[in-house]
């Protein structure tokens, strides 16, 4: 099962957040990355960007997104394991 990371960022960010989901494509290009999603939706309490890291490259993003995610929060769900970087939504 590959881990879903959920990206948070304020609306006042979004070119922040934009740059940042272009660099995780670059970095990561068997990932799946959604598009920002500007509006609440779902139990997400700010606007957000998903990711599907495969598992192969798991290890790389977790030693890669702290040194690159600024200010936004960080939701990573592995099986029935969540890890928060960054403020805990």
């Amino acid at each position: 099962m590959s881990p879903n990371v959920f990206i948070y960022y304020p609306l006042r960010d979004r070119l922040a957040a934009d740059f940042l989901r272009d660099l995780i494509i670059q970095e990561f290009s068997t990932s799946s990355v959604g598009e920002l999603t500007d509006k609440l939706v779902s139990n997400h309490p700010l606007p957000v960007f998903e990711i599907y890291i495969p598992t192969n490259e798991l290890e790389k993003f977790l030693s890669w997104i702290p040194n690159h995610r600024g200010e936004f929060s960080v939701k990573i769900e592995l099986h029935d394991k969540t890890q928060w970087l960054g403020r805990q939504l």
